[in-house]
């Protein structure tokens, strides 16, 4: 089974890193994966190229301009849900959960 997890994000790339390693350190339920797809708004730290070489299998694109946090989320979750996963999870790139909130 597959959780999908999006992301909005501009310009903390810091934050954002924080925010994949917790993300990645959290207890999957047996048998489950998780597919991170972040919408990137062109964020002058170079956010989209820092995700793509730390993170190489994380769907990390570049939705234009001025895009905000519900109009990125919108667009994120458009794309996640192509992969047909079975759960999906809003996520603030500024968001710590727990470690076993996923297994949870």
């Amino acid at each position: 089974m597959t959780i999908s997890v999006i992301l909005t994000t501009y310009n903390r790339i810091e934050t954002t890193l924080g925010a994949l390693k917790n993300l990645f350190e959290c207890e999957l339920p047996k048998d489950f994966s998780l597919n991170v797809t972040i919408a990137d708004s062109n964020s002058p730290d170079n956010t989209l190229k820092i995700i793509k070489s730390k993170y190489p299998g994380i769907k990390i694109f570049n939705v234009g301009d001025n895009i905000y946090w519900n109009e990125g989320m919108t667009k994120a979750w458009i794309e996640a849900s192509k992969s047909n996963s079975d759960f999906y999870l809003w996520l603030n790139d500024d968001t710590f959960i727990n470690r076993d909130a996923l297994r949870n």
